[in-house]
């Protein structure tokens, strides 16, 4: 029982460890920027932008990056950009 524990706690800090030295990360946001429903798209990427903001780009002490793509309103064009980020 006490080595199981021992190795839940190693993992544990190897895990937390490692999220506090990883690379940024970059998030994805497919939204309608442009038409007559724009202001919505638009609300919605200012108000992430303003959350990333108040915490210092940074999610559970992760650096981020936020990609944003306008899809126009069209959902094939959104899933054009979604594959096209995919096979990076």
């Amino acid at each position: 029982m006490l080595t199981r524990l021992k190795i839940i706690i190693t993992l544990a800090i190897w895990f937390v460890s490692g999220a506090v030295a990883a690379e940024a990360v970059k998030i994805g946001m497919i939204t309608t920027l442009s038409t007559k429903a724009g202001y919505l798209g638009e609300e919605i990427r200012d108000g992430f932008r303003l959350a990333m903001e108040q915490g210092g780009s940074k999610l559970g002490g992760v650096e981020v990056h936020l990609l944003v793509e306008d899809d126009g309103r069209k959902p094939e064009r959104g899933k054009q950009i979604a594959e096209r980020y995919i096979k990076r």
